[in-house]
């Protein structure tokens, strides 16, 4: 032990009188930390953003099902009609389905509205009424679209918080008529302001980006768009107009566990309702979250081998300067030799000369890394994907035991080197 302490202490010491070839030993292992955790911290963050996302779609219980259009588009233009969905697939859903707890539909439009003189156009969603608790829509003023507006098809809307904002400023909107395209609706209700923890509260705008002016927030999708009744949607704005009819169909199953016997189900009876065409896709947030899941590991993996090379340059790095310090200290090593030490003296001399350097530099990488991933990083991200990227600390500690591995693998040929070297062969050395 008191060796290992000696060599501790030199090693130091050689650091400190010979700072220059110190830190162009460092820098290899600096930035192969740096590369690594901030590389981690990015792929993280970016992993909350998603999730953050898919969490917003709905609960982990829900399954979509929507068309292929590229199969119908097959099939013909007769098939578009013929295998859209329909309530009645809605209807039969909820008849034939045992392990279902509720279904709900959304159709997607794009619509102008108009309110006094501001005009512009937005998301415009024909919802059930079930629709709200299983896709999240949290409605903070008023009330949601009930039956009695879906089975009427009710000229009624619920606004999106910067829908509200943008019509109406800070004059409460319920009650209030706009006008989407040729029809007026009624305002019954607003939906709380989404953003990166899910609801902030009514009222208050979405932030924005500095003077880029593009807002940050991966869940402002949500804020921009208006429900109204299915019903309504189809009748007045659709009809048989196959070619707008972007029909989705959400099923809450009846638990988490039984989401895959959802799928199954569902999609047999849309093949058992459709003259078993293999046009329908049945999707789950389980699923979504799966898949991403496995893309942030294969990335995972590919950052960790391109860190890992940087490491690895580094270490090379580390040997070449260890192989010209030790030709520096032949004539040293002789006289430590001559007066007693060992050949594991010598060894741990420059072993751990070399440990030390990369613990150095994965301190400092560390740091580097954490300043690099919560400062620059984190702008980056929120333009991109409205989430701050979290620093990975599992990633420093795995940097940090393999900045010691490559320090340990680097040093080991000039400290075998050394050790061996004959006390005489070295004393003659000039």
């Amino acid at each position: 032990m008191k060796k290992l302490w000696n060599a501790i202490a030199n090693g130091f010491l050689e650091i400190r009188y010979h700072v220059m070839r110190s830190i162009l030993s460092v820098v290899g292992i600096i930035l192969g930390v740096m590369n690594l955790t901030a590389m981690f911290s990015i792929v993280k963050g970016t992993e909350v953003a998603n999730r953050t996302f898919i969490e917003s779609l709905g609960a982990q219980d829900m399954v979509q099902v929507s068309v292929d259009w590229h199969k119908v588009h097959d099939l013909g233009a007769s098939a578009m009609k013929q295998y859209r969905l329909t309530l009645n697939d809605m209807n039969n859903i909820k008849k034939y389905a045992s392990t279902v707890k509720s279904v709900g539909v959304e159709v997607n439009l794009r619509e102008t509205l108009q309110y006094k003189d501001k005009n512009k156009e937005y998301r415009v969603l024909g919802v059930s009424p079930s629709t709200f608790p299983m896709n999240k829509y949290i409605v903070v003023n008023g009330r949601p679209i009930n039956e009695y507006d879906m089975q009427n098809a009710a000229r009624v809307c619920v606004l999106g918080s910067t829908v509200a904002k943008e019509l109406f400023g800070d004059v409460d909107p319920i009650g209030k008529v706009i006008k989407v395209r040729n029809d007026y609706f009624q305002v019954i209700g607003v939906l709380t302001e989404y953003g990166a923890t899910l609801a902030k509260g009514p009222g208050s705008s979405p932030k924005k980006s500095g003077s880029s002016g593009k807002n940050n927030n991966p869940l402002e999708w949500k804020n921009v768009r208006i429900l109204i009744p299915v019903t309504t949607a189809l009748d007045r704005f659709i009809g048989q107009d196959t070619s707008q009819n972007w029909l989705s169909i959400f099923v809450q199953s009846i638990s988490v566990e039984m989401v895959p016997s959802t799928m199954d189900e569902v999609m047999n009876i849309m093949l058992k309702t459709h003259n078993d065409q293999d046009i329908y896709t049945v999707g789950s947030v389980q699923e979504w979250m799966s898949n991403m899941e496995e893309f942030t590991g294969i990335w995972n993996i590919v950052l960790g081998v391109v860190a890992g090379i940087s490491l690895m340059v580094g270490g090379i790095g580390i040997m070449n300067v260890m192989l010209a310090s030790f030709r520096e200290r032949m004539r040293e090593i002789g006289i430590r030799k001559a007066i007693g030490a060992s050949n594991v003296d010598i060894f741990l001399l420059f072993i751990v000369e070399t440990i030390v350097i990369c613990i150095i530099g994965g301190f400092i990488g560390l740091g580097f890394g954490y300043v690099v991933s919560m400062t620059a990083l984190t702008v980056m991200l929120q333009g991109s994907f409205g989430a701050k990227p979290e620093f990975s600390f599992d990633a420093g500690v795995v940097a940090m035991a393999f900045s010691m591995f490559v320090g340990m693998l680097s040093g080991l040929y000039p400290a075998i080197k050394a050790a061996k070297l004959p006390p005489v062969e070295a004393l003659r050395y000039e």
